[in-house]
């Protein structure tokens, strides 16, 4: 928020600013710190939570898009980054300027404590090295496979080539999940397995 103009400066000079929280907003965000602090919801499944009461990021983007059939893609990159900001717990963070968290207390309501505030990184960094530890696969041609919008894809338009992606379903399972080719928002999937044993045996020799 900009702050008032002092009494006896010209209009046009400069001011300064100030955070505040806002009224709207803060609200949304409170319940879903509560969310990722009960430890049980994944950052996809707290925007569900947040998407099905109504609710948008202030840009107005919702929290999960759905396609027009009825694919969902669930945004929670910028939750993330809400929930790894200092700002909210009430601290200036600058680490070029060597202010890390915790030394400089700013002059404006936290949204969280700084106890909840470093719950929730604790959490989140709990289950970052759960999928670093499940997320073994090695994708043998990872971003290397295209399929052809020509060959019996009707749901693709155009005569494009569209580079699949890579992802493993049930990661968390005993024998690792079971790892596809795929494409993104399109019931278009293969098994890894079956492709990468089309690919011959090669040795590398040193040049």
């Amino acid at each position: 928020m900009e702050d008032p103009l002092t009494p006896g400066r010209k209009a046009y000079a400069k001011r300064g600013h100030h955070l505040e929280l806002d009224p709207q907003r803060a609200p949304i965000l409170r319940e879903a710190w509560n969310l990722l602090l009960e430890d049980r919801w994944t950052l996809a499944q707290i925007c569900e939570k947040l998407h099905a009461k109504g609710y948008r990021y202030r840009t107005g983007r919702p929290f999960v898009d759905v396609s027009s059939s009825q694919n969902r893609s669930q945004n929670y990159n910028t939750l993330a980054k809400i929930f790894h900001n200092w700002t909210y717990a009430g601290w200036v963070v600058h680490e070029p300027s060597g202010i890390l968290p915790k030394t400089l207390r700013g002059i404006w309501e936290p949204m969280v404590s700084t106890e909840d505030f470093e719950r929730g990184l604790v959490i989140l960094a709990k289950r970052n090295q759960i999928h670093q530890q499940t997320s073994k696969r090695k994708y043998l041609l990872r971003g290397l496979v295209y399929l052809s919008a020509a060959q019996r894809r009707p749901t693709l338009s155009g005569d494009h080539l569209y580079r699949l992606t890579c992802s493993t379903s049930n990661a968390s399972r005993s024998g690792g999940g079971t790892s596809h080719y795929r494409l993104e928002r399109h019931p278009v999937h293969f098994l890894c397995d079956e492709i990468e044993a089309r690919c011959p045996d090669f040795e590398s020799t040193d040049r």
